[in-house]
């Protein structure tokens, strides 16, 4: 009879491996906040996350959004944070400003790593700087603080007002016929545009020539496949984040392969290009290809060794180029968007800065130049506004390194690996803070008012030793745009069928400025 106890006892094992352990712990994972005695939203229903998991549901940015400002609305006051579920996975959404400066400034050490997996040998493109982490992160930045410094926005700023006379032509043309017809443009695909195409001459040397080979469409294309397509399912994703050595080791990538053969076919071909002409530009990609010849020049190693080298600062040069791209393309586009958009809903703001573009044209024989453009007080402020209305990216994520008590209340704390969310767009309209706070006002960012804020209470470009390094290539870009189309034209909306949430498709009326409309004979009834 001992083989029938041998079965009996293998029976239980496998029950307890595959059935009882997997019920312990997704039962300790739904009540992780109820345990920890911290306020907190109740996980989603078993069905709903396996849909999740499998691709059946998702869940739209806004919606996300609307999610998180919810959870502020409800639990502000509670404590220094509240748990919520992300799936199965317990998370952090930060409530208190004192704590918000502890993550991003104070205790920053601890909380530079946003959770994203990359793997610089086998996928160069993932290992850029927004995804890297401690010391690799740290060294990374150090590197590349230098060319993204306010110094060096001088000598781009030549080749960057070409590029937008160039735009500017086929945008002038685009409304002239589009006054034709309803007089109302589709104003993100136009900002994208041209924020696409500043990318790609600034940072890729894709001029009219090389787009022989490289059309400006592929490179979109490229572009949209590679900031909106995940290889893995959610589920895969989640097993990425959390298990990244083992993901290193099986060799996984995120990148297409279609992709990173682009960007890195184009990238070693210019940069050969330019080694062989010895010949530099004033661009980004020639303060990349600098780093990059510098870090060669540290190096003594033998031809083989030389040649891996190479190999690998080349997929970390390309790997900074892609990060514009990541980084760069969508939150000015959504920037610049917003901004005409709420100019075409206040017109005296609009006029109040067109005002401030003349006046300081005036100062400047007339030239858009690059002291001008620095000049641009209240546009700054205008731009500040958007961002707090229209956050470029509506929160923060960071993940914790080390186990972190919270400071002054010792009942809380953010446990090691735990994802936690500082949620910006809540933070932004919170009346509190900002008083009326669904209301356009350039103001808030003048001289005084950005005195008595609070730190860490505007996020537009995050804070702290992780905040946004393009920070000045992101605000020329804006400025120079908007001051040659606010002296060009005026922007107005259709009041009939205004935005009420954030969406994809915004229609503005662009009138030229200081041009006679077409006449027209009156019907004469006798």
């Amino acid at each position: 009879m001992w083989w029938v106890w041998l079965i009996v006892a293998i029976v239980i094992t496998v029950l307890i491996i595959f059935v009882i352990t997997p019920l312990i712990y997704i039962f300790y994972k739904r009540n992780y906040w109820r345990m920890h005695h911290v306020p907190f939203e109740p996980p989603a229903p078993e069905f709903e996350i396996l849909q999740h998991l499998f691709g059946l549901r998702t869940t739209l940015e806004w919606q996300e959004l609307e999610h998180y400002d919810q959870l502020y609305r409800n639990f502000k006051g509670q404590g220094p944070f509240c748990g919520f579920y992300r799936l199965m996975q317990p998370r952090a959404l930060i409530l208190d400003r004192e704590l918000i400066m502890q993550i991003l400034i104070k205790n920053f050490s601890n909380f530079n790593d946003r959770g994203i997996y990359h793997n610089s040998k086998h996928d160069p493109l993932s290992a850029d700087l927004y995804s890297r982490r401690g010391s690799e992160w740290k060294e990374m930045r150090l590197r590349l603080e230098p060319i993204f410094a306010k110094d060096e926005m001088r000598h781009l700023y030549d080749g960057l007002r070409e590029t937008c006379a160039e735009w500017l032509e086929s945008f002038d043309q685009l409304v002239r016929e589009e006054r034709a017809h309803s007089g109302y443009i589709e104003i993100r695909t136009q900002m994208r545009r041209f924020v696409l195409t500043s990318l790609a001459v600034c940072v890729f040397d894709l001029n009219a020539q090389r787009q022989q080979k490289y059309p400006l469409n592929v490179f979109d294309d490229m572009t949209h496949l590679e900031n909106t397509t995940s290889r893995h399912s959610e589920f895969a994703n989640a097993f990425l984040r959390r298990y990244p050595r083992l993901g290193k080791r099986l060799k996984l990538r995120t990148t297409c392969r279609e992709v990173e053969n682009y960007f890195i076919g184009l990238i070693t071909e210019v940069v050969s290009e330019r080694e062989q002409s010895a010949t530099e530009k004033h661009d980004y990609l020639q303060l990349l290809v600098n780093l990059m010849q510098q870090e060669l020049s540290t190096h003594e190693v033998e031809d083989q060794t030389m040649k891996e080298l190479k190999e690998h600062l080349m997929g970390e040069l390309a790997s900074h180029a892609i990060s514009f791209l990541k980084a760069g393309l969508r939150p000015t586009t959504h920037t610049l968007t917003y901004v005409l958009y709420e100019l075409a809903l206040n017109d005296p703001i609009q006029q109040q800065l067109r005002d401030e573009v003349a006046e300081a044209l005036q100062r400047h024989n007339n030239e858009l130049n690059y002291d001008c453009v620095r000049e641009l007080k209240f546009m700054g402020q205008v731009i500040s506004e958007t961002i707090r209305l229209h956050p470029v990216v509506p929160y923060l994520i960071r993940r914790t390194l080390t186990d972190f008590p919270v400071p002054n209340n010792d009942k809380y704390a953010l446990p090691k690996n735990m994802f936690i969310i500082v949620p910006t767009h809540a933070i932004h309209n919170d009346a509190e803070y900002y008083p009326e706070p669904f209301m356009f006002k350039p103001e808030r960012f003048g001289r005084s008012d950005n005195k008595r804020r609070d730190l860490c209470m505007w996020l537009g470009f995050g804070e702290g030793p992780r905040s946004c390094i393009g920070l000045q290539f992101a605000q020329l870009l804006m400025r120079l745009l908007l001051a040659q189309l606010i002296t060009r034209y005026h922007f107005s909306v259709d009041r009939t069928r205004l935005m009420t949430k954030p969406q994809n498709v915004i229609r503005l009326r662009v009138e030229p400025l200081n041009d006679e409309p077409e006449g027209r004979e009156a019907d004469v009834v006798i």
